[in-house]
């Protein structure tokens, strides 16, 4: 069910239409046009209407939005990450971190994709919290 928010003020509860079962976790993100939900399973919402409108093709722990230039991006706490077509959830690239990927943003100002990853150094058996910045070139 969703709960439309009108000037601050909670509207009536929208009940979900989708039929069928569909794995959730309590871990939710909203995407920064407002338009979409995206649980870490990868399943896909609009935010509007709560229909399910796709797939990613594999769960994650970390996801970044880039509306601007329509990417996704997300990571399962492992250095691999996943670049995704937003809105259709097409994956058409992976890169990789130096650490393992606990949090990611993406920072429009800057078209920067910014990780925080846990990174061991030599035989250490201590994990540091490194920051990691993907620059993209949006010329």
């Amino acid at each position: 069910a969703a709960f439309p928010i009108n000037e601050g003020q909670l509207q009536p509860e929208i009940r979900s239409p989708y039929h069928g079962d569909f794995i959730l976790t309590p871990d939710l993100t909203i995407s920064p046009d407002g338009k979409y939900l995206l649980n870490g399973y990868g399943h896909m919402f609009s935010s509007e209407t709560m229909r399910h409108m796709g797939k990613l093709d594999r769960h994650f722990s970390s996801i970044a939005i880039d509306t601007n230039y329509g990417e996704l991006y997300t990571a399962n706490s492992s250095n691999l990450i996943t670049a995704y077509n937003y809105p259709t959830l097409e994956s058409f690239a992976q890169m990789t971190s130096y650490g393992n990927i606990e949090k990611m943003f993406y920072d429009s100002n800057s078209d920067e994709l910014i990780a925080l990853t846990k990174v061991n150094f030599g035989k250490s058996n201590y994990s540091l919290t490194g920051i990691e910045k993907i620059y993209f070139d949006t010329e």
